[in-house]
């Protein structure tokens, strides 16, 4: 028992913006030491009947880590979470650690809906922001080449025309669909002034 702890010590340590991408080495830590224990687990005692009701708690929370690896969370989606989660005030995502998601395993069962939402809410954002930022960095960067029209006369027109319009018109057009697009999304209301 005291080597199991030891080794998912060690896991619980590590902070969470890194370990969410590795959350297959705590599965792979539940995995081995069932193998090791087997049996054991199904005896009569205390101590492997908590093991044996610790890993049926794990097992049935560790699919659900991916709605809290926090890819793409703002402080705002960070804070809901704590607040799903139950976590103590004052936490920021920089001093979150495997451990206080662990011990928190029953509360992401619990919020299961409200942590897919909050999740699909995150991404969601994400990519309009994404977008949204491509279209500004278009507007700001797009530069006209622009021609004198002759009208054989001699005489300087007064209106300029822009070459190779045609390209100009294809990305506009590529940018209208993009807009139309964000708009269907249930998360543009929030970016509605931009």
């Amino acid at each position: 028992y005291e080597a199991f702890e030891e080794a998912l010590g060690e896991l619980r340590a590590e902070d969470w913006l890194t370990f969410r991408a590795k959350t297959y080495r705590f599965e792979d830590l539940l995995k081995e030491w069932e193998e090791k224990m087997g049996a054991e687990l199904d005896a009569d005692g205390i101590v492997p009947a908590f093991l044996a009701k610790r890993f049926a708690e794990w097992r049935e929370v560790a699919p659900l880590f991916k709605f809290v690896r926090g890819e793409g969370f703002l402080p705002e989606h960070w804070n809901e979470l704590f607040r799903f989660l139950d976590i103590e005030k004052g936490m920021t995502s920089d001093k979150l650690t495997f451990g206080h998601i662990l011990d928190k395993a029953a509360n992401i069962t619990k919020n299961e809906s409200d942590l897919k939402g909050l999740h699909g809410r995150a991404q969601g954002e994400v990519q309009i922001r994404d977008a949204l930022q491509e279209l500004r960095t278009w507007s700001m960067e797009q530069c006209f080449t622009l021609v004198t029209p002759s009208d054989g006369s001699g005489n300087a027109p007064r209106v300029m025309l822009i070459s190779e319009w045609k390209d100009v018109m294809t990305q506009v057009s590529d940018h209208q669909a993009l807009l139309t697009s964000l708009k269907d999304s249930t998360y543009f209301p929030r970016f509605a002034d931009e």
